[in-house]
C-alpha cells in the first residue's frame, strides 16, 4: 500500500489577479447595502428599551465613568 499525498490545488491564474476574501466581504457588504433602502426610523430600537431599562444603573455608572476619563 503506497502512501499517496494528493498535489497541492494549482491553478492557472496568479493569485495576485485573484480577490481575497476580505475584499470579496467587502463587496458583499456593499452590495446588500445598496439594495437595502436608506431608512432615519429609529423605532426598531424602541425594542431594546426593556433590556436598558433592567440596566439602567450600570448605564449611569458607565455615564460617570465616561465623564471622568474624558475630562
Amino acid at each position: 500500500m503506497a502512501d499517496s499525498v494528493p498535489a497541492p490545488h494549482t491553478s492557472d491564474v496568479d493569485p495576485k489577479d485573484r480577490p481575497g476574501s476580505g475584499a470579496e466581504l467587502v463587496g458583499d457588504i456593499r452590495a446588500a447595502a445598496a439594495r437595502r433602502g436608506k431608512t432615519r426610523d429609529l423605532r426598531p430600537l424602541t425594542r431594546l428599551a426593556p433590556y436598558l431599562w433592567r440596566q439602567r444603573v450600570n448605564g449611569v455608572f458607565m455615564l460617570v465613568f465616561l465623564v471622568i476619563s474624558a475630562s
